[in-house]
């Protein structure tokens, strides 16, 4: 049977969902100047104040069950700034979801999150939520970038300024963070409930959201079309849940990017820096297959690989140098490639009476990256020009290599990411086991 359950919008008024696993009706009206369904009936019964505290019940009910629970000062569902909406349980999945939204978060920027009770929890514990300075230097007004129409690909990200390697150019928190619904739930019941959560936001974030690209143009699931054509993914409670970082989706995808992006899952934050120059008035692009390590689909791929994947997770057609270029560019990268391979066996006896054979084949490997236009992945490159280096003894140089893959493994992969072998050869590179291996093979 259809599952009653009532709740409580701060500022707003209650609002009944009768809902099942296969459909939605709802009688809701949380922004009455701004109802996405103004069709739907609404029915008052009191009104809350703005943090969700006050004298109230809130009542679920199920079959001939019913559960209340008051709310008087200190709203039972801190920190939240509402009530959470919530589906029935759903049989094969394990739990209700639900949503939960701070309209507060990040000085009224506001977050919302469709997911289960218990990794509710866990956002809740997270530092964003527990301490405001955490977020101090996140979602600060853009000075280094604006936002302007391009061409031939809608809207973009450009310098407003000459920004150099490291550089930052922004950092934000995601305005929406799904986990992904079982397919126990239809579109059309996914969408109530991330429109709730859309909605619950303020005005500002709200049409910020509404006002993103989407794929497949259809009015009537315009929140999951936002979501799926501006997703990046954000890992909590041990479940990657699909996130909006409204800034950064209007960066542009280039296989060949000049900036490159991390996200810091346990602050809820997308940083984005430059990894070369870009002069002002260049647009700022990122990579959408930006993960080496961790992805089935990578940038050292074949231009047609990168291609097909970006049409379909994506639903556009890659143009940039490196695919319109393809012939050359995988030319570029199986050559690419074999250097790689050279240097992957330190253990392997050179062929070769030259002891400097090994850091020239890193040199070549370094300019074949900066020729790929693969500045966004030099930490690879520098990392084996760090271990040719140490092998021949030749400290300082073997520093700055290992300084360079360090940096640019963090503008990848965040501060925690684990840099500890090249920290080791920053301190000291004489202790590295390889240290002047390339000598001692040869009795010097």
């Amino acid at each position: 049977m259809p599952l009653p359950l009532r709740y409580c919008l701060c500022r707003f008024t209650y609002v009944y969902i009768f809902l099942s696993l296969s459909t939605v009706t709802a009688t809701h009206s949380l922004f009455p100047q701004h109802s996405l369904n103004p069709s739907l009936v609404l029915s008052t019964y009191q009104t809350c104040s703005e943090n969700g505290a006050g004298d109230l019940t809130a009542s679920f009910s199920y079959g001939s069950s019913e559960l209340f629970v008051a709310n008087t000062g200190v709203p039972y569902f801190y920190p939240w700034s509402y009530d959470p909406v919530c589906t029935p349980f759903i049989p094969g999945f394990g739990s209700e979801l639900c949503v939960y939204t701070k309209y507060t978060f990040s000085d009224k920027r506001g977050i919302s999150i469709f997911t289960t009770p218990a990794i509710a929890e866990k956002f809740a514990a997270l530092p964003p939520f527990q301490v405001d300075l955490v977020l101090d230097g996140i979602n600060d007004p853009a000075s280094s970038w604006r936002i302007q129409k391009m061409h031939t690909k809608g809207f973009g990200v450009v310098a407003s300024q000459n920004l150099d390697w490291k550089d930052k150019i922004m950092s934000t928190t995601p305005l929406l963070l799904v986990h992904p619904p079982p397919s126990a739930l239809s579109s059309e019941s996914v969408e109530i409930f991330l429109r709730i959560a859309i909605e619950q936001l303020p005005v500002a974030s709200r049409d910020w959201y509404l006002g993103l690209a989407t794929i497949f143009g259809i009015e009537n699931l315009k929140v999951q079309d936002v979501l799926k054509a501006n997703t990046f993914e954000v890992q909590v409670g041990g479940v990657m849940h699909l996130a909006v970082f409204p800034e950064q989706s209007r960066i542009n995808h280039d296989c060949g990017p000049n900036a490159q992006y991390y996200i810091d899952h346990d602050n809820l934050s997308h940083h984005v820096h430059a990894v070369r120059e870009i002069a002002e008035g260049e647009e700022v692009t990122i990579s959408c297959i930006a993960d080496i390590y961790f992805s089935d689909t990578n940038p050292f791929q074949r231009s047609s690989t990168r291609k097909g994947y970006l049409q379909d997770a994506f639903s556009f057609t890659c143009t940039c140098l490196r695919c319109t270029s393809s012939k050359e560019s995988d030319r570029n990268l199986k050559r690419l490639s074999i250097l790689e391979r050279s240097l992957s066996y330190w253990d392997h006896k050179p062929q070769t009476k030259d002891v400097m054979a090994e850091t020239k084949v890193a040199e070549k490997l370094v300019a074949s990256y900066l020729v790929q236009k693969l500045h966004g992945f030099m930490d690879r490159a520098y990392y084996f020009a760090a271990m040719a280096y140490v092998a021949v003894g030749e400290r300082e140089i073997a520093i700055s290599y290992a300084q360079l893959a360090m940096d640019a493994k963090i503008m990848t992969y965040g501060p925690r990411t684990d840099v500890q072998v090249l920290e080791d050869i920053i301190r000291n590179p004489e202790k590295h086991p390889r240290w002047r291996k390339r000598y001692l093979e040869r009795g010097r």
